[in-house]
């Protein structure tokens, strides 16, 4: 979070903490619900999946409500939402060596180089989870962060494994 110094060499990534769209949102209350502060509907949906996100939420204790399509699309900042948003505890990156101290003895690992399309990490992390990868180190520069469109794409598979910044 700017204006707040990160902890033991830890870094916030910017715009961190938001989870749109049915199935981010979802995989969240699912996968990790303590780390979901609160969800937000745009109001006036009634649809079925808002329906179970509510449920969702209040089986994990999560506060919900209902507010302005608008105040969803300024927090999506031109991500696609579906009416569906959740704030987030913001998820610290480990460093390297923090990282590399959690693994097991013949971990499953992925390195990632370049990828700058928020998208296209999303969907990496989204298969490393899906294998049961051990760690993901993401580069210092030259990529995409871990924004609401790379949670998005991830669904919830963010929330499933650490994550390293490496030089």
């Amino acid at each position: 979070m700017p204006g707040r110094p990160p902890g033991r060499g830890r870094q916030l990534e910017p715009r961190e903490g938001v989870a749109l769209g049915f199935h981010a949102v979802r995989g969240a209350l699912l996968r990790t619900p303590k780390k979901v502060e609160k969800v937000l509907l745009a109001r006036g949906q009634r649809d079925e999946r808002t329906r179970q996100i509510v449920a969702l939420a209040r089986k994990a204790g999560v506060p919900h409500g209902q507010v302005p399509r608008e105040a969803i699309e300024r927090l999506a900042g031109g991500v696609r939402h579906q009416g569906i948003a959740a704030r987030l505890a913001e998820t610290e990156l480990l460093t390297a060596a923090e990282l590399v101290e959690t693994l097991p003895e013949r971990p499953l690992l992925v390195a990632i180089d370049s990828v700058s399309d928020p998208r296209n990490l999303g969907a990496i992390i989204r298969t490393a989870a899906a294998v049961r990868a051990d760690g993901l180190f993401l580069p210092g520069h030259r990529s995409a962060g871990l924004s609401p469109a790379v949670r998005r794409t991830a669904e919830g598979g963010v929330d499933l494994l650490p994550v390293a910044r490496a030089g």
